[in-house]
């Protein structure tokens, strides 16, 4: 399993074919959001709290819980791109 932000990162941003900044950035626009949202839900089944995930994103622990929200909606819903990249981050990710 990936663990480094970084790492986590750039493979999301390769996959989704955004910058790893503009992941990292408060910018909303598509695909940003589901991007850090699959990236959210990673690092919660890796056992860290909301908060501690805010904070590696310098957000608040509610826009993770947000998020993941969100992403489970997405998912739910059969969102093609959210689920292939959903998908795609888990084989390369863990």
């Amino acid at each position: 399993m990936v663990v480094d932000l970084n790492d986590v990162c750039s493979i999301m941003g390769r996959l989704a074919n955004v910058n790893v900044d503009d992941i990292l950035s408060p910018k909303r626009a598509w695909p940003l959001p589901a991007c850090r949202d699959i990236i959210f839900l990673h690092y919660r089944k890796m056992g860290l709290t909301g908060d501690h995930i805010g904070k590696m994103f310098n957000r608040d622990h509610s826009t993770v819980f947000t998020g993941l929200n969100r992403l489970q909606e997405w998912i739910d819903a059969h969102d093609k791109f959210v689920c292939y990249l959903y998908e795609r981050f888990n084989d390369e990710c863990g």
